[in-house]
This record gives structure tokens, sequence and C-alpha cells, in this order.
């Protein structure tokens, strides 16, 4: 076999074990909270939850023109609702307030988690299909499933008319049940489910 294969269930358990490593990097160690902060040298607060879609709007008056918040008062507003947000927090030390649960992913593992999510798909019907086939190989991987299901020999390819087997042809055949997809510079099939 010189065609490359994925197994998407070590891909799989890859991009879970990520995905949680990363959220526990946005998570508070003591409340469980979900956090974040604005940059590497400022504390971290609660993530704010998203808020409500606004309600249908009804006909509308002439709006006044609101004045904008001074840089001044934006900055001081955002550093109150900082403090009482660890003010609100569960932590058992609240002068240092909260804390992430883990070590936020590097720039690498960051990538990779990206490129992982790119093939959610496939990664999430893994136990179904396990395998995908580079592309380029795909020609022998239709010659070897042949001789696994007993449809061709390879013992008894060099005899007619097994010699005479277009095998660009049912590679091309298989495809029809196959998806692809692109994952690191290369194009996948993966059996349809």
């Amino acid at each position: 076999m010189s065609y490359s294969t994925l197994d998407l269930r070590d891909l799989a358990e890859e991009r879970d074990e990520l995905r949680q490593r990363d959220l526990d990097a946005k998570t508070c160690a003591h409340c469980e909270r979900p956090i974040t902060r604005a940059a590497p040298d400022q504390a971290w607060v609660e993530t704010p939850a998203e808020p409500p879609p606004a309600p249908p709007a009804k006909a509308k008056k002439a709006a006044k023109p609101k004045t904008p918040k001074t840089e001044k008062a934006k900055k001081a507003a955002a550093e109150k609702a900082a403090r009482e947000l660890v003010e609100r927090c569960t932590c058992p030390d609240n002068l240092t307030g909260h804390e992430p649960n883990g070590a936020p992913l590097d720039d690498e593992e960051a990538e990779r988690l990206a490129a992982l999510q790119t093939i959610d798909t496939w990664l999430d019907r893994a136990e179904d299909e396990p395998t995908a086939i580079d592309e380029d190989g795909f020609e022998e991987y239709a010659e070897d499933l042949a001789d696994d299901l007993g449809a061709y020999s390879r013992k008894a390819s060099n005899s007619w008319p097994l010699c005479h087997i277009d095998w660009t042809a049912a590679a091309e055949a298989l495809k029809v049940d196959y998806e692809t997809f692109e994952f690191e510079d290369t194009t996948y099939l993966v059996r349809s489910c």
C-alpha cells in the first residue's frame, strides 16, 4: 500500500483535546464561568453574556441625535464593568479575581485546531467511516478494496481476464460513493454515509 490515509478517529480525538484545552483556558478555575481579557497584561474578567435580541421595531419616531461618549468616559465605564464582574466572582481569592483553568493554546496549537475545525463534518462521522484516502492513491486503493472483497486477486492479476482491468475507470466508478475534502494541502476521499 503506497497511498496515504488519514485515521479520522485520531484526528477527531486530537481536535476534541485541543478544544477542551482552549475552553479550559477561557474558563475560571474557581467559579467555572467563561472569562476573557483584552490584553495579556490585564486582569481576567467574566465574558459578557450575549445581549438579548432587540424587540421588533415599532413605528419609528424622529430620533434625537446622540452625543458620543468621550474616550475617557468610555474607558471609565469599561473599568467599572470589569470591577463589577470581578466583585461578582465567587473565587476564593477575590483579590486576584478570575484565574484561567489552563494555559492558552500556543500559536501552532491554535492553527492546528483551526485546521481540524475546517473538516468537522468528516471528523464527526469518524465512527461510521474512520478512514480517508489520499486522492492521488485512490486507484491503488480501489484495487486493494477489490482484493479485500474477494472480487479480484492480486496473485492472479497477471492472468487473463484480470490483467485487462482498467483500474482508472474502476476507481472513477468507485468515487461515486465517496466525498472529497481538503486537509493540509491534500485532497482526501471518504465514503459517503
